[in-house]
């Protein structure tokens, strides 16, 4: 049990989608905080597409499977057949994050690759490091994932697939709800764990005429706090480890800094 409480009585906004939130809630509650859920965003599995069924049939072809995100693996297993599986334990998988290679451990297998810095550019250079120059890449990601990894193994050479299995998408109709909700509330941190929920966020207060100024943001990392900072907006801290964990541990550092 968690007794020191650096986050006492503190109203932390949680924007990420509502399945992914639990864990960060419950360690906001651990350190006194008071988590307030308020997804933008909402995650779509790309089912019963035909176009992408055809692709993974050929699985086989491929030596190497990544997975940039847990939304990723939980889609890639709802589409595989399961006569399919068998083919993977012939397979090597890397990923972005221990958690991703923790889902991955619950469908069976383990990731062969996975960088100590999260990031989509840090996975490329490894796996053109530890790969053969013959090696061919399946790459599976969602709508809004940027091409830098695909970019950087093309670029290297490696014979690379990549397939768009789910989507991230604003949820409908909160526009209101969502303005009133952070001008009611008496908010402490909003945090953010993507680029997209903070373009989102961006975009309601913007058209609602929000003064934004006042509220502390929290970001997961400086690709997310890009988004701000190109709108001249300097989050009030940016986790140095990209995992919920180190957002949480710069928002606690902030306020024990703040008393010094």
């Amino acid at each position: 049990m968690v007794t020191h409480k650096p986050l006492a009585n503190k109203k932390v906004v949680i924007t990420r989608p509502e399945k992914q939130s639990k864990a960060l809630a419950k360690q906001i509650e651990n350190y006194g905080g008071i988590p307030l859920l308020f997804p933008l965003l909402t995650i779509k599995y790309r089912e019963n597409n035909e176009d992408i069924a055809r692709k993974i049939e050929q699985l086989s072809q491929y030596d190497w499977i990544v997975f940039t995100s847990i939304n990723g693996i939980h889609a890639f297993f709802k589409l595989l057949p399961k006569e399919s599986i068998p083919i993977l334990h012939k397979k090597k998988f890397a990923v972005i994050g221990k958690k991703t290679a923790n889902v991955l451990s619950t469908y069976g297998f383990a990731a062969s690759l996975l960088p100590n810095n999260y990031t989509a550019e840090h996975l490329a250079e490894e796996l053109i490091q530890h790969a053969n120059e013959s090696s061919k890449v399946l790459i599976l990601s969602g709508n809004l994932s940027k091409p830098l990894l695909r970019n950087k193994l093309e670029q290297a050479k490696f014979p690379v697939l990549e397939i768009v299995v789910y989507d991230t998408v604003q949820r409908v109709g909160i526009q209101n709800e969502f303005i009133t909700f952070i001008q009611e509330e008496e908010i402490d941190f909003l945090t953010f764990t993507s680029g997209s929920a903070a373009s989102v966020y961006l975009q309601l207060t913007k058209e609602n005429n929000v003064n934004i100024s006042k509220y502390k943001i929290a970001c997961i990392g400086p690709i997310t706090a890009k988004v701000f900072t190109d709108e001249s907006i300097n989050p009030t801290v940016i986790a140095s480890e990209y995992t919920s964990e180190g957002l949480l541990n710069a928002i606690i550092k902030y306020y024990e800094e703040v008393k010094q």
